[in-house]
C-alpha cells in the first residue's frame, strides 16, 4: 500500500473521532454549543469526504494497473514488442 494512501487513512480517522467528539461535547467544552456543533459536523464530513477519496484513488489505481496490463497483453498478442 502507497504510504499517501496510508496518511490518508489516518488523518481521515483523527478527523472523524474528533468531530464526533467534539459534536458529542466530549471536548472543547468551554466553546459554546454551537460553535461545537458547526465545527464537530465540519471535521466529520471532511474525515469522511477524505475517506471516500481514499477509496476512490485505490480503485483508480486498481483500474489503471488492469488497464496497463490489458495494454500489454495487446501488444504481446499484435506483436509490438
Amino acid at each position: 500500500m502507497n504510504s499517501n494512501i496510508i496518511i490518508n487513512f489516518f488523518t481521515s480517522g483523527v478527523l472523524l473521532v474528533i468531530g464526533i467528539l467534539m459534536t458529542s461535547g466530549f471536548i472543547f467544552k468551554q466553546a459554546s454549543q454551537s460553535n461545537r456543533l458547526v465545527f464537530g459536523i465540519v471535521l466529520t464530513a471532511f474525515g469522511i469526504f477524505r475517506l471516500i477519496t481514499v477509496f476512490a484513488k485505490i480503485k483508480q489505481q486498481k483500474l489503471d494497473a488492469r488497464r496497463e496490463k490489458m495494454q500489454s497483453e495487446k501488444e504481446k498478442l499484435l506483436g509490438r514488442s
